[in-house]
């Protein structure tokens, strides 16, 4: 496992506007880490990525499986 500071921010990217980052978040927060979390569904722009930590990319209800187009 790695090691993180305190003042490094995390970056979140959602893809549905309804769920949070659920129990990420909940760690982040315990362990008093900073993160944005960013609603990809929201159309604005992006910030540079070269300025965080880490990016965390949040999966949505589609599926490499479906068969809808």
């Amino acid at each position: 496992m790695f090691q993180m500071k305190i003042n490094e921010i995390i970056l979140i990217l959602k893809n549905i506007s309804h769920e949070g980052p659920g129990l990420i978040a909940e760690v982040f927060k315990k362990e008093k880490i900073a993160y944005h979390v960013i609603n990809l569904s929201e159309n604005i722009d992006l910030p540079k990525i070269d300025s965080y930590r880490l990016v965390i990319v949040m999966g949505g209800p589609d599926s490499a499986n479906d068969n809808t187009v």
